[in-house]
């Protein structure tokens, strides 16, 4: 009886190893060697200076992320916008984004309005998506506008993420996931989305090339 408990123990852990294995199968499991840090931003992007705001450290710590980066950019006509990019090198299997802004904001005191898509690529509105939403606080207004990439390719659902890291088995190394937020204070919504779009078209230039 023993025996056959034995034998019966080993061919559940052998089903659960193949299970496993066929789940993994193909995906990478170390982290491309990354030649670009955050903090290779230009602190000029076309007209918007930067300038650098400095994190506390356990601050840093609890984001999980391998490097971060926050600036606020200023262009001639006085408009701000703040930036916040972040890089993880562990997204798990996919279930979550990290720190995802729709989580953050209102765990913040905030509470967020209906989202809005921009596209990101010229002449393409169906791909490379960055959202959009007003954050309202105490009669305060500020805008968001986020989006994750990896591979260059921006996502913003926890299923697109799980697509893209699934696009990735079969090679040797996994890339990371980038994780761009901007933030800006305006008048109206169209002020704020047409300031917002100008900057990110900029900046996911640069980070779309992100290695």
């Amino acid at each position: 009886m023993t025996y056959r408990l034995f034998i019966a123990a080993v061919f559940m852990l052998a089903i659960y190893g193949a299970v496993r294995w066929v789940k993994g199968r193909g995906m990478p499991t170390e982290l491309a060697p990354l030649e670009m840090k955050v903090g290779d931003l230009p602190m000029t992007l076309g007209e918007w200076k930067g300038e650098s705001i400095a994190l506390d450290p356990d601050i840093f710590k609890g984001t999980g992320a391998t490097m971060i980066c926050d600036r606020s950019y200023r262009d001639r006509g006085g408009r701000t916008v703040s930036v916040h990019l972040a890089v993880f090198a562990d997204i798990g299997d996919g279930h979550g984004l990290p720190h995802s802004p729709e989580i953050c904001y209102p765990n913040n005191g905030w509470s967020l309005g209906e989202p809005k898509y921009l596209p990101l690529d010229q002449g393409d509105a169906t791909k490379n998506l960055a959202e959009f939403v007003k954050a309202e606080q105490q009669g305060r207004a500020a805008y968001v506008l986020f989006w994750y990439q990896i591979d260059g390719r921006t996502y913003t659902t926890t299923d697109q993420q799980k697509s893209l890291i699934l696009a990735c088995r079969g090679r040797a190394f996994r890339p990371p996931s980038v994780k761009v937020m901007l933030q800006t204070d305006a008048t109206t919504p169209d002020e704020a989305e047409r300031t917002l779009k100008s900057f990110a078209d900029l900046i996911y230039a640069w980070t779309r090339g992100f290695h």
